[in-house]
């Protein structure tokens, strides 16, 4: 989002500190639990769906620092997503999260 759509900057950055998957927006707490496997120090999580499992929609968010987090619903006929960690030289952490 860039700063002419209404997204204020912040001087600081903040890490991610991880991506989860839900039915229905983040506060309707619907969190679905991922595979998760580690190789080679890096967690990679991913989760399956049926796309008709919830009319609420399947959504992605991201947290960030320990109070801001992020959520978007994904579009229709979206049946996998996956989220691999890298960390930086800096120690902050990202996500590479694709769905299909």
């Amino acid at each position: 989002m860039s700063p002419e759509a209404g997204a204020s900057q912040r001087l600081t950055q903040l890490s991610n500190e991880g991506v989860s998957m839900s039915f229905g927006p983040r506060e309707e707490l619907g969190d679905l639990k991922p595979d998760i496997r580690i190789t080679k120090k890096r967690k990679t999580f991913s989760w399956d769906y049926v796309p008709a499992d919830h009319v609420k929609g399947i959504w992605l968010s991201c947290g960030y620092g320990n109070s801001i987090a992020l959520s978007q619903r994904l579009p229709e006929g979206i049946t996998r997503c996956s989220a691999v960690e890298a960390s930086s030289q800096d120690g902050r952490f990202s996500w590479v999260t694709s769905c299909r």
